[in-house]
């Protein structure tokens, strides 16, 4: 999934890059670089993490992910409260180009998900199959 995750969302970024280059200069392609840096470089983390705590925790990969999805929202808030954007940095193009990279990470999380076959229920949990009918 991660593999996934992040080559879909460069092959979106580099375009978008070359996109605001032409469009708008150094400065717009820059901006979108960082913006979708951004996403790719606090999401990849977090899924690297859950990946290895399924492999070898299970009951703690939810968990995990949860609090590592409040941590990456407090990490970017503080950030943005205290270290000030350069003069150059676009918002509009940089908040585009993250918003392109959040919903690209996303359908290649749905698509990788969709595709697998997981058990909702842990087996020891599970319910007895009902007995078969004449």
């Amino acid at each position: 999934m991660l593999r996934l995750a992040v080559a879909c969302s460069l092959l979106v970024l580099i375009p978008f890059a070359l996109v605001a280059f032409l469009a708008a200069g150094q400065e717009a392609a820059r901006s979108v670089i960082i913006g979708g840096g951004l996403v790719i470089v606090l999401y990849a983390p977090s899924i690297w993490v859950v990946d290895q705590a399924e492999r070898r925790v299970p009951q703690l990969a939810i968990p995990l992910y949860m609090l590592l999805f409040v941590l990456k929202f407090l990490g970017v808030g503080i950030a943005i409260a205290t270290i000030p954007l350069p003069v150059w940095l676009s918002l509009a193009w940089g908040g585009a180009a993250g918003v392109t990279t959040v919903v690209v990470w996303q359908a290649a999380c749905v698509h990788v998900f969709s595709s697998m076959r997981m058990s909702i229920v842990p087996q020891e949990n599970a319910a007895p199959p009902p007995p078969p009918t004449a």
